[in-house]
């Protein structure tokens, strides 16, 4: 199984830029660029802006959604973590926002039969309108034996 945590900082509007109502996600740092099983920590961190500033909504419900898929044998269909982000939409009118999204994902396994298995990982993001980011496709994650 998986674990995760995201750590999520917002930075506010910017007067200068004019933001699309639709969220956009782009990712600025991935490390390690190889896991050892059930040992090693995956850190991913976002870049996001939204032009109406309607991330987050109450607790239960999900906005961002990590994907592994495997491809290969033997056959695992596609997980999907999902995650909610809190209410960030700041006051007044003018609700552009924009900042950083730090997840940390924990991959603890490989298929059986495999010495070293491929995460291939996926990141969306959704605002309360149900508009969906763009997503981001990691490069290859090896996931070694410890």
């Amino acid at each position: 199984m998986w674990s995760f945590g995201i750590l999520l900082s917002f930075q506010g509007c910017d007067p200068a830029k004019n933001f699309d109502e639709v969220p956009s996600i782009r990712l600025l740092e991935v490390f390690p660029s190889q896991l050892r099983e059930g040992v090693d920590t995956l850190y991913v961190k976002v870049h996001y802006e939204d032009g109406d500033g309607d991330l987050g909504k109450a607790v239960g419900d999900t906005d961002f959604t990590i994907t592994d898929t495997r491809q290969g044998t033997p056959f695992f269909p596609p997980v999907v973590y999902p995650y909610a982000l809190p209410d960030v939409t700041p006051p007044g009118q003018k609700k552009q926002i924009y900042g950083e999204i730090e997840i940390k994902v924990v991959p603890t396994y490989r298929r059986p039969g495999l010495t070293t298995d491929t995460a291939r990982i996926s990141l969306r993001l959704r605002d309360r309108k149900g508009n969906f980011s763009n997503t981001l496709s990691l490069d290859p994650i090896p996931v070694q034996a410890p």
